[in-house]
């Protein structure tokens, strides 16, 4: 095993906003090393690219913060990042404004949820399910807001490297990964980016916890392991995920609070195969073809069916369609 430090490429900036478009605040947490930080900054950015509206990404530790930025900017609405671990006070907030429309980025939705939903907090809940099919007419569904990897990376043919990404936790199954390069593989190197979450008080702890389980799973020379620790923003993660032949994600088929995981969107971003494990925080990848999942296949053979059962989620995903999306929801409050 070895722990190094990342060097995958640095960050670019999201493209300056426009002048004479009506304001909108995108309101999330300051906690940056935080996957909903980071799905809220990936949105932003690509409704940078809206000709109608001016979309501004705040951070606020709480309600004072909001006030403060609303005070500032006189926006025409508000989006706040609805995460109830991540981002409490925002209900608090959205209870506040009563001068400007208040809509909704959802985490950890599911189709019950959005058809049961109560809050009249918010106006309009924009929900990055495309297939959520809610009957609830306050939701406008969204693509999947795919990142642009910007850049190319050659990734030497031996020997094969197989990566994944996450903080550390056992329901994301780190050591499964291991057990299955292991078995696919005559040589392999796992690669695996962990660093250490804002939310986690023993962040660490859990790192060496999951970082001892995965090596006991190499039974054999020729495979190793390699650990990265540094946080990365989205380009660098993007070059991480490119240096290697495949990246895989199992997690527990029931993790999650019943939303899609990010964590898949950069895989598809990377350019690169992926495989998962079936699971309802996958379930948008269900209808791929070939398979993806290593319920059906091994990692050799998702490996060698290539990117193609990625095209169409690659095609169908775009900034356009997300622009849309949220220029269609705050046309309902506007």
């Amino acid at each position: 095993m070895m722990s190094k430090k990342s060097d995958f490429g640095s960050s670019q900036s999201a493209p300056e906003m426009a002048a004479n478009r009506p304001l909108i605040l995108f309101v999330s947490h300051k906690q940056r090393q935080c996957g909903v930080y980071e799905f809220g900054r990936e949105i932003v950015d690509q409704l940078a690219h809206s000709q109608r509206y001016a979309f501004k990404f705040v951070e606020c530790s709480g309600l004072h913060d909001f006030v403060q930025y609303v005070n500032q900017y006189d926006p025409a609405a508000a989006v706040f990042q609805w995460h109830p671990v991540a981002v409490p006070w925002a209900a608090d907030a959205a209870s506040f404004c009563s001068d400007i429309p208040v809509l909704a980025t959802t985490h950890d939705l599911t189709k019950s949820i959005a058809d049961d939903w109560q809050d009249n907090s918010v106006d309009v809940l924009i929900a990055h399910e495309p297939e959520l099919g809610t009957s609830n007419m306050r939701f406008v569904t969204a693509p999947r807001p795919i990142p642009e990897f910007v850049g190319s990376i050659d990734v030497p043919p031996s020997p094969i490297r197989v990566g994944s990404f996450g903080f550390a936790d056992h329901s994301k199954n780190f050591h499964e990964i291991v057990k299955m390069a292991q078995d696919s593989f005559e040589e392999c190197v796992v690669r695996i980016q962990m660093p250490y979450s804002d939310f986690d008080t023993r962040a660490k702890a859990a790192s060496q916890e999951v970082i001892e389980r995965c090596e006991a799973q190499i039974r054999r020379p020729g495979i190793s392991i390699e650990f990265f620790h540094e946080f990365l923003d989205r380009q660098q993660l993007f070059g991480f995920l490119a240096s290697n032949h495949l990246n895989v994600l199992l997690y527990d088929p029931n993790r999650g609070g019943g939303g899609i995981s990010s964590a898949s969107d950069f895989l598809l971003a990377s350019g690169r195969p992926m495989a998962l494990r079936r699971g309802r925080m996958f379930r948008n990848f269900e209808n791929a073809e070939p398979s993806i999942f290593v319920d059906d296949l091994s990692l050799h053979q998702i490996l060698e069916n290539g990117t193609a059962p990625l095209e169409p989620f690659r095609a169908a995903w775009t900034y356009r369609g997300v622009v849309d999306a949220y220029e269609r929801a705050v046309d309902q409050v506007l």
